[in-house]
């Protein structure tokens, strides 16, 4: 659903038509009022209010719409409409709150719907896009002790994965790091421009890549994308040969914004957008990190690594709250993102080579002692098979032709060897077709919302 039929329904009043719909980085349900008797409900509303308008965009919260977990999107859709009666709501003390505990107080316009022109409705926030000139907005707390001031509490929240997520104490000292050495990351940024320029190519320079390369490449992925500790999945795509990409260094290469702005089969599907702006790292790869979650990574040599946790918040994903099932539609989706995205890399190297590789890794399945583990067929059929991950780790290379580089064929070879490592035979995989007798992945087969 896009903003223009949201306010449409906004204004309509038939509210039944958003369920089915998915919340997106933009809106946010809440079934329930916020608990604005306690700090704890109050801070959830300003975390919430602050983290839209962090955002460009701005967006929308509607209490009195309850979400669900769908095994088929990757965010809470929308499940039903529970509407009260307006004067069950104080929008003035909505303000009020937004005014104590947001600094500086944005612009919110806050409004009770009437719910299909009954006597019941339910509460629209909306946030609208704010100003550069006075973000980002914080969250804010005055503590005061008989009348003295003794500490000030504060906080970031930006809008992602369809969640407001206060920042970590790490990842605001960052911010604050890069902003008071503003002049000093431009220079350094320059100095990395200037090395680049005046490298030789790596394709008279670097030797050929080793499998020991690539390990060591993909632990120092799982170490900077903070994934030690956690379930996790990794996908690399390269090639041994020397090869190297052409307008890597240039922020505004078509190649760079495929590779920040992966591309995607649907908006709210299991896709590899990190949603932050790369960093080059030792002139060597741009990076893409959001931490304990995801991390994208691309080599100057044309190695792609994709790595994200295989748990509840992303592989895993399902009605069952921390359920080890991995997700079938997660995991093939993920892969045919990834395969998509490997093949634009490809398509910009400085010449082709004679062979294309894939490495998938899924490590510590056995975490605490309890296995994740995979059911046969698509997501929502029945099943009362499960598969237990065999071993901690899993680690397969697949080597195909670039001359024959089709998203669905590869990605399947991918899926198959997940699979038949969990103890499936290939028939188990769904969304599969066949096309001159070879097997592929068909995303015309997947969940539309």
């Amino acid at each position: 659903m896009d903003r223009q039929e949201f306010l449409t329904i906004m204004e309509s009043g038939d509210f039944d038509r958003l369920i089915g719909e998915a919340e997106s980085d933009w809106s946010e349900c809440k079934g329930k009022f916020y608990s604005l008797k306690d700090d704890w409900g109050k801070r959830e509303l300003a975390k919430d209010i602050s983290s839209f308008a962090n955002i460009k965009e701005g967006g929308f919260i509607l209490v009195g719409v309850e979400t669900e977990k769908s095994d088929k999107v990757h965010v809470d859709t929308i499940r039903r409409i529970r509407p009260f009666l307006q004067n069950n709501v104080d929008i003035e003390q909505y303000h009020n709150i937004i005014r104590d505990w947001v600094y500086p107080s944005p612009v919110v316009n806050i409004e009770w719907k009437s719910y299909r022109q009954s006597n019941k409705g339910i509460l629209v926030i909306a946030v609208p896009p704010q100003s550069e000139e006075v973000s980002p907005f914080l969250i804010s707390k005055t503590i005061e002790e008989s009348g003295k001031l003794t500490e000030i509490l504060f906080g970031y929240a930006e809008r992602k994965r369809a969640n407001s997520q206060p920042k970590k104490l790490a990842e605001l000292h960052q911010i604050f790091r890069d902003g008071l050495f503003f002049g000093t990351n431009i220079n350094r940024r320059f100095d990395e421009i200037a090395t680049l320029l005046q490298r030789p190519s790596l394709s008279n320079t670097q030797p050929a890549k080793s499998d020991e390369e690539i390990s060591i490449r993909i632990t120092d992925a799982i170490m900077s994308g903070g994934l030690k500790g956690h379930r996790k999945l990794i996908i690399v795509g390269y090639s041994y040969e020397d090869v190297a990409l052409q307008e890597w260094a240039d922020s505004q290469s078509e190649l760079i914004k495929a590779f920040e702005n992966p591309p995607k089969l649907r908006r709210s599907g299991w896709d590899l957008d990190v949603g932050k702006r790369s960093r080059i790292i030792k002139g060597e790869l741009r990076r893409s990190v959001d931490e304990g979650y995801k991390i994208l990574d691309l080599y100057r040599d044309g190695t792609l690594i994709f790595g994200v946790t295989a748990e509840s918040d992303f592989l895993t994903w399902g009605q069952v709250p921390n359920d080890l099932k991995i997700n079938s539609l997660a995991l093939i989706e993920t892969v045919y993102n990834f395969v998509t995205l490997y093949k634009i890399i490809t398509e910009n190297f400085r010449h082709k080579p004679s062979q294309l590789c894939a490495r998938i890794k899924l490590h510590d399945l056995h975490l605490n002692k309890e296995k994740s583990f995979m059911v046969p067929n698509a997501v929502g059929a029945h099943s009362f098979r499960k598969y237990d991950a065999p071993d901690n780790d899993f680690d397969i290379i697949k080597s195909f032709d670039p001359n024959k580089f089709v998203v669905g064929a590869v990605t399947c070879q991918i899926v198959e060897e997940v699979y038949l490592w969990f103890g499936m035979d290939s028939s188990k995989i769904p969304y599969v077709t066949k096309k001159d007798k070879i097997k592929e992945i068909d995303a015309t087969q997947f969940p539309k919302t």
